[in-house]
């Protein structure tokens, strides 16, 4: 009775779980935690924490993970072989929502592993593949998400699962869209539909005639995408999709804009932003008003929404949204240009170029990027099929083998000699053919090679060239800028005085751009030489260096009134003298330049040293940087302060970089607890390991070595 009793508490309890958790998903997390809190089974138990997986995953990472550790351990504990999968799988995909993408395709060939261990979790499996396709897909491995979805498309295609094949062909077209292979994603994108429609699927439908119509409208042929856009529109509002309406409205906005149906472009933009005040998404309406300004400013020539344009650009700034920034600083030239008001125009028109420049950068690393993982992908999948091979091979020879056992042993003794002379006949052949198949591996072998020397020889002049137009380009541009510098300062004596102040400051802008062209030429030069140059090793005295140093930037140092303090610097060390010689300047003269008004400056040397690296370190009191600049300063043509603050081009912590990384060492920034920063970097011990030498010690420091 009182087991009976039982069965039918635990049988309610099943039903109110599946029930309300069906609802949790939705948007209930306290119903999962009081099921969590009222249930004994510990089955029931390990689904409910991945489903509190997937509640936490978009809110609070820690908590999610958290969850999906205790499933995982339960399901250990209680040997339920599908919970302990399925929460590897939900712990991926917490890791991929969250951007951590290489930890969670660290995870997830785990959890397909455990779910083929498992009857009837096809569906599942799918799943696993589909996540790992997306995340190749956002570290641009493309060809890897590819292949992912192919087989995840296999196995859905197996299951008869319509919806699944279709959700896969329209990632697949994404990818090919992402490609710029736009034939083959909109071959995609029509089997999508296809499906889509056969079995009813209209949100499918909604995202499928959304991406067709993109597709048309960077093919210039706007008339579809009009079509296709508002059939995606009719089926977004029909299901009540508001997110997705607001992308198709603003689409069809931008095409109506560039078919110039001004009035019409201006309609769906304004049903956009209605849609994205009502949902608070501050980006989408820095988009949308950009976007109505430009086509004010097209119907009317009059710039009568500026400030919406410039609070786009600060949109773009606060979101880290680079095209956002790009479009706004592009119509604000346009519209600074028509009034008249050139000033303003130069200003926006730099600007402009200077992001239009860092997404061209990010393009073409993203290409690199994806040719790269192309190459390692097909480079792999080589090597597969070639042990594929192998194992045919092998398993081929082992039943030849024992078809020849059988087949020799039934003879018996009286065709004893015959079997022995067939036997060597046969061995015989056997290891011509693997002498032929090795000898064959081999020559292909050297072909590689051979290929691969070209390419190195190829590599190695193209960067001598490259190196020879530095200089030559260097020699040729000092000459015209010398000239100009020396015309701008005979037109300065002649006008200058006279001059309005707008004029003069024009005067004053060509005097600086010229001198900072020059600034960057030399640096261009000396960038192009980092990678290129041997290092000349030889034994020196940092003290005697960092002197060389303080004479050469005598006059700065006297100008600032700033003071040089050494500690414990009097040590020999094994380095290439030039190039640690323009380190240390570089980064004393920073601390003189970047000086405090307030306070005079104080640079202070000083080294240390481990079993491995000596360590450098430069401290100044100066003005700092900002933390979330500290990796950003070593990359090139970074400049935290502008141009009229400080001048500099923004390559000189690029080179010390390059040459503190040449004698294996690292460079970095720490926070002073009062002012300014603390620049340290290292030089390997082992550039003179052919060279013992004792080294003595002094202070609580080793000196250096």
């Amino acid at each position: 009775m009182k087991d009976s009793k039982k069965s039918i508490k635990l049988f309610f309890l099943v039903l109110t779980c599946t029930f309300l958790s069906d609802f949790a998903y939705g948007n209930d997390k306290d119903s999962l935690h009081l099921l969590l809190n009222k249930t004994d089974d510990d089955k029931i138990k390990v689904d409910l924490y991945t489903q509190l997986v997937h509640q936490y995953m978009y809110t609070d990472f820690e908590a999610a993970r958290e969850y999906a550790d205790s499933a995982y351990h339960l399901a250990q504990k209680i040997d339920y072989a599908y919970g302990e999968a399925w929460s590897v799988y939900y712990g991926a995909r917490n890791l991929a929502s969250n951007n951590y993408f290489q930890e969670a395709l660290d995870e997830l060939p785990k959890a397909i592993s455990m779910l083929e261990q498992i009857p009837e979790k096809g569906k599942e499996i799918a799943k696993c593949y589909t996540l790992q396709g997306w995340t190749n897909k956002k570290l641009s491995k493309y060809h890897a998400a590819l292949t992912d979805y192919d087989k995840a498309y296999e196995i859905y295609d197996n299951l008869n699962d319509d919806k699944g094949r279709a959700t896969l062909l329209l990632n697949i077209g994404t990818i090919h869209n992402g490609l710029d292979d736009m034939k083959t994603a909109k071959k995609y994108y029509e089997e999508a539909k296809t499906v889509n429609k056969k079995i009813d699927n209209k949100e499918g439908l909604v995202y499928v005639y959304n991406s067709l119509g993109y597709i048309h409208e960077l093919g210039e042929e706007y008339e579809e995408a009009l079509i296709d856009y508002s059939k995606a529109l009719k089926l977004a509002e029909e299901l009540s999709l508001t997110p997705i309406q607001s992308t198709i409205l603003h689409n069809m906005g931008l095409t109506n804009m560039k078919s110039e149906r001004l009035d019409k472009a201006l309609e769906c933009m304004g049903a956009t932003r209605k849609i994205d005040v009502d949902r608070a998404d501050e980006l989408g309406l820095a988009y949308v008003d950009m976007t109505i300004a430009r086509i004010h400013f097209l119907q009317s020539k009059k710039a009568t929404n500026i400030s919406a344009l410039k609070k786009a650009y600060e949109a773009g700034l606060k979101f880290d949204d680079t095209q956002l920034q790009k479009k706004s600083t592009q119509y604000l030239t346009e519209i600074y240009t028509e009034l008249g008001m050139y000033k303003e125009a130069l200003e926006q028109y730099k600007l402009s170029s200077i992001l239009k420049d860092s997404i061209a950068n990010k393009d073409i690393q993203l290409k690199v990027k994806s040719l790269e993982s192309k190459r390692q992908f097909e480079l792999a999948q080589k090597k597969e099929e070639m042990a594929q091979q192998e194992l045919i091979f092998k398993n081929s020879l082992a039943y030849e083998s024992k078809i020849k056992r059988i087949l020799l042993s039934g003879l018996g003794i009286l065709l004893l000699l015959a079997f022995v002379l067939y036997k060597a006949y046969r061995t015989t052949l056997s290891v011509k053919k693997q002498l032929l198949v090795k000898n064959l591996t081999l020559k292909q072998a050297e072909e590689v090679l051979g290929q691969k020397n070209k390419d190195l020889k190829k590599y190695i002049e193209l960067n001598v060239e490259l190196e020879q137009f530095a200089a030559i380009a260097s020699h040729d541009l000092k000459a015209p800028l010398k000239t100009i510098r020396g015309f701008m300062r005979i037109l300065k004596q002649r006008f200058y005085k006279g001059a309005e102040e707008n004029y003069k400051s024009y005067f004053d802008m060509v005097e600086r751009s010229a001198k900072s062209l020059n600034l960057l030429v030399d640096d261009l030069l000396q960038f192009s030489k980092a990678n290129s140059q041997a290092l000349n090793i030889e034994r020196m005295s940092l003290e005697g260096i960092i002197n060389e140093v303080k004479e050469n930037l005598d006059f700065s140092i006297s100008q600032s009134q700033g003071q040089i303090n050494l500690e414990h610097c009097n040590i020999p060390l094994y380095a290439d003298r030039v190039k640690i010689k323009q380190v240390l300047q570089n980064l004393i003269s920073n601390a003189l330049k970047f000086k405090d008004a307030e306070r005079k400056p104080i640079v202070e040397v000083s080294s240390w040293e481990d079993a491995s690296h000596i360590f450098v370190s430069v401290k100044d009191n100066g003005i700092g940087i900002s933390a979330e600049h500290f990796d950003k300063v070593f990359e090139k043509f970074t400049r935290i302060k502008t141009e009229q603050d400080f001048e500099g081009t923004g390559l000189g912590l690029s080179i010390c970089a390059k040459y503190i990384k040449k004698h294996k060492g690292d460079i970095w920034i720490e926070r002073n607890e009062d002012h300014g920063v603390t620049f340290t970097f290292t030089i390997s011990k082992s550039l003179c390991e052919a060279q013992e030498v004792s080294r003595p010690t002094m202070g609580v420091r080793k000196a250096c070595a």
